[in-house]
């Protein structure tokens, strides 16, 4: 409630009964356009909103799972794909895709094909 209290000072909001109003028109369209928006919840908490990592869990389940999550995006479960398609594939998570692909094969999500020229999901992990 001290926060309320600090808009309703700055004139922000104004209390009608038991009801809040918001009184700046700015205000009001950003509480509208936030109603919508839910706390994201597993993996995607750690992308913004854009779609991008906003940040590599500490966890390690956490990272395991959102590593997943964007290896499942970005790599269909039978596809082999070379190394510079498999970076503009993870380039909307991370512009550092070099750390990505590596973050994804030491956790064994994608590997090395024998060539060692390609990378996929290992057989017993697909999608």
């Amino acid at each position: 409630m001290r926060i309320l209290g600090q808009l309703e000072s700055a004139g922000l909001v104004r209390r009608d009964g038991d009801d809040v109003v918001a009184v700046d028109e700015r205000l009001l369209a950003l509480l509208k356009q936030d109603a919508g928006h839910r706390p994201r919840t597993g993996p995607e908490k750690f992308l913004r909103r854009d779609g991008t990592i906003d940040r590599y869990p500490t966890n390690h389940g956490e990272r395991v799972a959102l590593l997943r999550f964007i290896a499942g995006r970005a790599v269909a479960p039978a596809e082999r794909l070379a190394e510079g398609e498999l970076n503009e594939r993870l380039a909307p998570f991370d512009p550092d895709t070099a750390r990505l692909r590596r973050y994804l094969v030491d956790f064994g999500i994608l590997e090395r094909t024998a060539s060692g020229s390609e990378y996929a999901w290992p057989d017993n992990a697909r999608g």
